[in-house]
């Protein structure tokens, strides 16, 4: 149960909606059914890779420059059976400050038996003064695959500001097939009670070995074997040792976690982005795509 900071006056309510089924369709994924309400806004699919030419590349826009007080915002992604999709944000999610309230965020995801999806959002920024709430949950069939990540970085870090938001707040559910949770990530920040930086979490009280960046990463193939791929994820994840990782079997068969610590956000993206290159060479044959947005 998340908590809550001294209250407020509550701000008004926007609530951003972006409803995505993916279907494949004559050989190729597409937009079954797109619903979106401003500020989140989806243009449409393409098929930029030519080693996967069903794939459909999905970006998620919000041309407010970020979230704000007040912003309610719900995330949908469906993936039907033999459709695959890669979904994304045109650029890192901004947080910004909120002296009368706070903003949510909802994500669900699932996919089908015989369904693929890569949800791989951009950084997410909590500026100062925010108090953000972010619940995700993941359902995937027996025989469907989901790549996920979740980066979390501070902003403008050279004005202070790593840890000077209210709070930050992340709750993520897998759901298994009697739609009950059976892998459940969940934390709370609230600097002004514990500071992360004074209580060592975040490293030593050494400046310049402080890790302000935490990567999260979830490899979901219901029925598969994935001991070779945790093997190649724990060499990946060796490295870089300013980057503390690890790789672990998650509840059930077939689904992996990964989490990264680092000062940078790049190292940490990086490491992140090895770990879906070895995924994908395992799980679909190819390597990952330019990183380019289109």
């Amino acid at each position: 149960m998340l908590s809550h900071p001294p209250s407020r006056p509550a701000a008004s309510v926007r609530q951003g909606v972006a409803e995505l089924t993916l279907a494949l369709r004559d050989g190729r994924t597409r937009l079954a059914h797109a619903s979106t309400r401003p500020p989140l806004q989806v243009q449409g699919v393409l098929h930029p890779e030519r080693s996967l030419p069903a794939l459909a590349l999905a970006l998620l826009s919000n041309p407010t420059g970020g979230i704000f007080q007040g912003d309610d915002h719900r995330i949908s992604v469906t993936v039907d059976t033999g459709a695959a999709a890669h979904v994304s944000t045109q650029g890192a999610t901004r947080v910004h400050a909120m002296p009368l309230g706070l903003a949510k965020q909802r994500i669900d995801l699932e996919v089908a038996p015989g369904g693929y999806l890569e949800y791989l959002p951009d950084p997410l920024i909590p500026y100062q003064d925010s108090d953000f709430q972010q619940r995700t949950t993941i359902s995937v069939r027996p025989g469907g695959i989901l790549v996920f990540w979740d980066v979390l970085t501070p902003g403008r870090l050279a004005m202070g500001e790593a840890f000077q938001y209210r709070r930050l707040a992340s709750h993520l559910e897998v759901l298994g097939e009697d739609r009950l949770p059976k892998y459940i990530d969940s934390f709370e920040i609230i600097p002004s009670r514990r500071n992360p930086l004074l209580e060592y979490v975040a490293g030593p009280m050494v400046p310049e070995r402080r890790a302000y960046t935490l990567g999260s990463m979830l490899i979901i193939a219901e029925g598969r074997d994935l001991g070779q791929l945790r093997g190649e994820l724990q060499d990946t994840t060796a490295v870089n040792k300013r980057v503390p990782a690890g790789v672990t079997c998650l509840p059930g068969q077939g689904a992996l976690g990964i989490r990264a610590l680092g000062r940078e956000c790049d190292e940490v993206q990086e490491i992140l982005k090895r770990c879906w290159a070895k995924a994908r060479r395992h799980l679909l044959g190819v390597g990952i795509p330019d990183p380019r947005k289109y």
